[in-house]
């Protein structure tokens, strides 16, 4: 996916399901095609710890929302 250059100025973070647990694969960058290149590495697995993923977004959104209050989260969730 190619955007011009300084078109992206929101930040993107990844957070994955890795055995029960969840796991931040990218954190909050700037840098959309770094995030899209580990998004495009991701393979499906048969077990989704769901709740596991939901409450480490949670405990991200929490974090980014201590350093800048004004930020609004939006939550894309994929799932295999």
């Amino acid at each position: 996916m190619k955007l011009p250059r300084g078109y992206f100025v929101d930040k993107i973070a990844l957070i994955i399901f890795r055995g029960k647990e969840a796991v931040v694969l990218q954190k909050p960058t700037v840098n959309f095609k770094t995030a899209v290149n580990k998004l495009k590495k991701i393979e499906g697995k048969s077990y989704t710890p769901m709740a596991a993923g939901l409450k480490k977004v949670s405990e991200l959104i929490r974090v980014e929302k201590l350093k800048d209050r004004n930020i609004i989260p939006i939550v894309f969730i994929c799932s295999d």
